[in-house]
C-alpha cells in the first residue's frame, strides 16, 4: 500500500520471500548463473522473465503444462525453452519463434526397486497423480467400480487435489463391486516406489492432452506394465503393444488391463519399459 514495494505473490516458497531485490543481488554475485522459470499454468512468464533478463542473466522456462492458449505460450525475453513432449515443444514454437526449444523427459534417478510378476486373486492396478480437471474424471472412477476385469479389482490411487471429495462422492454412488483406495499423497519417492512395486500394474488415465507425467517414467524405471491413456507424452514414450498398451476408451482400457493377468504379457511389458527407459529417460 502507499509507497510501500510487495513482492508478488509467486515469489514466495514455503513463506520465504524472495523478489527482484535477491535477483539482483544473486546475478551481480554469481555473474554466470543461470535462472530457471518453472512454468505452470498461470505463471506470468513474460514478466518474470523480462525482468530477469534485464539482469543480464540467462533465463531459461521449464515448462510442464501443455496449454491451448496462444499468450499462456509466450515466454517473453528468455534465452530458452525446455518442454516435455513434442506436442508441446511445436505449440511454443509456434509462439516463440526466435527462441530455441528443447524437448527433455523429466528427470528421473535410476531405483533399485523392481516389479516384478504376482498372481492372486484381484488384479490390482495403481496410479500416481493430482485430482484436477485433467487426471481425475468422474467417468473414470465409475467405470472402473463396474468394469468386469475377469477378477475382483482394485485401484489404489495415490494422490490428492481439490476434486478428491468428488471423486470418493462418484466412487460412493457408483454401481460395482470393484474398489478405489484413496490412499491420499504419500510423501517421498522411495515410498511411493514402494508401493506401486505391488502393483500388477499402472492404469493411467488422463482426458485431454499434457506434458509427460513423472509417474509414468517411475512407472517405466521401475519395469512394470502400464496401461495408459493414448496421448502425446504418453505416446511418445511407449511404443504401444512392446514397452507399455495406449488406450483411446475405457472398453479398450479394460481389455488391456485383463491382459495383465497373463505372466507372459505382463513379464514382456515390464522389461520392455525398463529397456525403453534406459534408452529414453536415463
Amino acid at each position: 500500500t502507499g509507497s510501500k514495494k510487495v513482492c508478488p505473490p509467486w515469489f514466495f516458497m514455503q513463506d520465504v520471500p524472495v523478489g527482484f531485490a535477491a535477483l539482483k543481488k544473486a546475478a551481480k554475485e554469481h555473474p554466470a548463473t543461470v535462472a530457471l522459470l518453472h512454468r505452470t499454468m498461470k505463471t506470468p512468464v513474460e514478466h518474470m522473465a523480462a525482468h530477469v533478463s534485464a539482469m543480464g542473466c540467462p533465463c531459461v522456462v521449464v515448462s510442464h503444462t501443455l496449454s491451448p492458449s496462444a499468450s499462456a505460450n509466450k515466454m517473453g525475453s528468455s534465452s530458452a525453452i525446455i518442454a516435455v513432449c513434442k506436442k508441446m515443444a511445436k505449440a511454443l514454437s509456434a509462439c516463440n519463434k526466435r527462441k530455441p526449444v528443447h524437448v527433455i523427459r523429466n528427470f528421473c534417478s535410476d531405483t533399485s526397486t523392481r516389479w516384478s510378476y504376482r498372481q492372486s486373486g484381484r488384479l490390482t492396478l495403481g496410479r500416481v497423480n493430482a485430482f484436477n480437471m485433467i487426471k481425475h474424471s468422474d467417468k473414470f472412477i465409475s467405470w472402473f467400480k463396474g468394469f468386469d476385469f475377469g477378477k475382483p479389482a482394485t485401484l489404489r490411487y495415490v494422490g490428492a487435489g481439490k476434486l478428491l471429495d468428488s471423486a470418493k462422492l462418484t466412487y460412493n454412488n457408483a454401481a460395482g463391486d470393484n474398489i478405489v483406495d484413496f490412499l491420499g499423497w504419500i510423501e517421498g519417492r522411495d515410498y511411493v516406489l514402494q508401493e506401486m512395486s505391488s502393483w500388477d500394474g499402472m492404469l493411467y488415465h488422463i482426458n485431454e492432452s499434457e506434458g509427460t507425467s513423472m509417474a509414468v517414467i517411475d512407472a517405466m524405471c521401475m519395469g512394470m506394465p502400464i496401461v495408459t491413456s493414448d496421448f502425446p507424452g504418453n505416446n511418445e514414450l511407449i511404443e504401444h503393444g512392446v514397452s507399455g498398451l495406449l488406450f483411446s476408451d475405457f472398453f479398450q482400457a479394460g481389455d488391456q488391463c485383463k491382459a495383465l493377468i497373463n505372466r507372459e504379457v505382463a513379464s514382456s511389458l515390464s522389461e520392455k519399459a525398463r529397456l525403453r527407459w534406459e534408452s529414453e529417460c536415463s
